[in-house]
């Protein structure tokens, strides 16, 4: 119409989803920090059946704090690899998204661990306990030990395949890509020592930890930079 004067919305384009996976990796910072923290005050692994029955029987609130916290880890850790994903095919398309099924494999791995730790205490009180011995956490050699290494072993991968194309690109770009190709390689150590049972080996997983909280760190200043800049990402 004459005399109309037309105002033009700037467009929210596709970056603008980047900065919710900035505060995904911030709520895994803060709870993979709190994971390190808790770490040296949860018990012992447990040797045998019995001890880690008998563990799980007398868990109290460290217990379920550690493992609600993992869960929460778990799922944050997947948004901000899923994140990374998104943010590095819009310099490589034809990046394959089997390496972010492995993430979401990782994902539901863990999670199906951690949570059941939260169910275990009132099902060791209904009889027969030592049934619930694979499902143990804590129990080395367990079932549920060995599929939790191994969900850090597969996270692995896609962890390099993200990780590599970071480096070159900046500073914070290669503390991220050097820390989670770190952190894939002190995992595969973890997973190792998870299956033969050497305790040293083992200790991979939370030099992993380590090495995933700066990769982490790394991501969220990435995400919310990018975000700023309106930088353009692929849906």
């Amino acid at each position: 119409m004459a005399g109309e004067v037309l105002v033009s919305r700037p467009q929210r384009g596709p970056a603008s989803g980047l900065g919710k996976y900035g505060h995904f990796a911030s709520v895994c910072l803060l709870s993979t920090a709190v994971f390190l923290v808790l770490l040296p005050r949860g018990p012992r692994p447990a040797e045998g059946p019995e001890e880690a029955v008998g563990q799980v029987e007398d868990a109290g609130a460290l217990h379920y704090l550690t493992y609600a916290n993992a869960v929460v880890i778990t799922l944050t850790a997947a948004a901000s690899l899923g994140g990374l994903f998104r943010y590095l095919r819009s310099e490589r398309p034809g990046i394959s998204s089997f390496w972010l099924a492995l993430v979401w494999a990782y994902c539901a791995m863990n999670v199906f661990v951690y949570g059941s730790q939260l169910a275990l205490p009132s099902l060791s009180m209904r009889g027969e306990a030592l049934r619930l011995a694979p499902f143990v956490h804590n129990h080395r050699g367990s079932l549920a030990s060995r599929m939790n290494a191994g969900a850090y072993a597969l996270v692995g991968i896609p962890s390099v395949v993200l990780g590599l194309p970071l480096l070159g690109r900046g500073a914070v770009e290669n503390i991220g890509g050097v820390a989670l190709v770190s952190s894939a390689a002190a995992d595969a150590v973890g997973f190792a020592g998870a299956l033969t049972g050497n305790e040293k080996a083992g200790f991979g997983l939370i030099v992993g930890a380590a090495f995933f909280l700066v990769a982490i760190a790394a991501l969220a200043v990435m995400f919310f930079a990018a975000n700023s800049a309106g930088t353009t990402v692929r849906d």
